[in-house]
Order: structure tokens, then sequence, then C-alpha cells
């Protein structure tokens, strides 16, 4: 962790001094860079009772001060204090491999995708973080969610308005207009294939998990997950919202 290593330069740092001793820039520098850094973590963290404790640790290392007194167990106080603040703390453990779930900075299903179906995004990312966080079933709702507006998009671009969100009567609706296309074969095909994956996800998952019929595991939820991805990128080819 950041905040760990930066709390190991800091005793470095004053392992190498003497009480007394005058405080110069480089030594003053230094301190300060790494307090910096500690402190936005505390804060990031929340952990308020302790970033007041290295605030005060802050608040002598500048240049030209005098070490009144040993600042090695000012910083084993601060750290005691901080262990004490985490231990009262509910910390959650993700797996380096699902990091990227809760911390990405690009869209979870790519740029195409997030252009297309931008009203999506939402429940895309919190699809990702409940993935990371193992829950699964609540995974697969927000990526169901997440398909409501490509649905829409879809029918929207066949010329069909849907007046309710029963996907069984909106895919019906979009197939009948589809079977009607006759002078773009590249078309009828693109829109057949979406309209069959979207009943197969109806069938398959959606009408399980939005009606509590179905708990899904991590290992389902990330195929699902992954699936949903790979067809959203595929709709967005030819469909916006």
């Amino acid at each position: 962790m950041e905040l760990m290593r930066y709390l190991a330069a800091m005793r470095r740092i004053v392992g190498n001094m003497k009480e007394h001793e005058t405080i110069n820039k480089d030594t003053a520098e230094k301190m300060t860079k790494a307090i910096a850094v500690v402190q936005s973590s505390l804060d990031a963290h929340g952990l308020l009772v302790s970033k007041k404790a290295i605030d005060r640790i802050g608040g002598i290392f500048v240049e030209g001060n005098k070490l009144e007194k040993s600042l090695e167990s000012t910083i084993e106080s601060f750290e005691n204090t901080l262990c004490d603040e985490l231990s009262i703390k509910v910390i959650y453990m993700v797996s380096p491999e699902s990091a990227y779930l809760l911390e990405s900075e690009k869209p979870l299903f790519g740029e195409s995708a997030n252009t297309a179906f931008p009203s999506s995004s939402y429940d895309i990312t919190e699809a990702g973080r409940c993935l990371a966080l193992s829950r699964s079933t609540a995974s697969v709702m927000h990526l169901m969610r997440a398909l409501e507006i490509p649905l829409h998009a879809m029918a929207r671009e066949l010329g069909v308005t849907l007046k309710q969100d029963n996907w069984g009567e909106a895919i019906n609706l979009i197939e009948q207009a589809i079977a009607k296309i006759s002078a773009d074969p590249d078309s009828k095909s693109f829109f057949s294939e979406a309209a069959t994956h979207f009943r197969l996800l109806k069938d398959a998952w959606r009408n399980h998990v939005m009606h509590a019929r179905s708990k899904y595991t991590e290992e389902e939820a990330d195929i699902i997950f992954r699936s949903v991805k790979a067809f959203m990128g595929q709709l967005a080819k030819r469909v916006r919202e």
C-alpha cells in the first residue's frame, strides 16, 4: 500500500535525525512530500482522527525548526492512532484481477458502447462494482437494466414505439418490423440476430433475476457480464440511443 510505503519513508528520515537537530531544506522537503501523500490517503479513506495526528507532525517539519523531543515516539503515537481507527472500520478486500471493475477510468464496456448508449453507463458501472464485491445477483440485475437502453434504441431504429418495458412484447414488435425489411439484407440479418440475442437474454437471465427467481454465482455473473459487454459492443456498430 502507498500509505505504508510512505510511512516507512518517514521513519527512515526520522531515524537519521537526532534530538534538537535543526531541520534542513532537503529533509523538510522529503518529509513534506511523504506527509502529503499520507494526508491524501487518510483523507480519501475518511480517517480523520489519524489525519489530525499527521497534520501535527507536518507542523513540526519546517525548515529551520529544531526537534525538541524524539519524533520517533510521535510517529509511533500516530501509527497507534491509525491502527485504532482502522480497527473500527469495515474494510473490503478486492482481488487484483477485479480491481479494474472499481477503479477503471475508462468505460467498462468500451468507448463505442459508452458513446452509443450513455444512459446505460450508470448500471454498467454498478454491475462492475457489484461483480468486484461479490454481489453477483445484483450485478446481473444491473446488467439487465443496462440492456433496456439498447433495446429501446433498436426499436426506434426500426420505427417501433415501445409503450411498456415488457421484453416479450417489445421483442415481438421488433421482430415484426424486421420481417418487413426487404431492401437491405445486411440490416435484416443484423437486427434479426440482435432480436434473437435479446430473446435469449430475456429467457435465460432477465426474467429470472428481475422477478427474484434465481441467484447467481460469481462465475455465472462474470460470464453474463462478458456476454452483455460483447453484445452491447456489437449493437453499438449500428444502433444509437
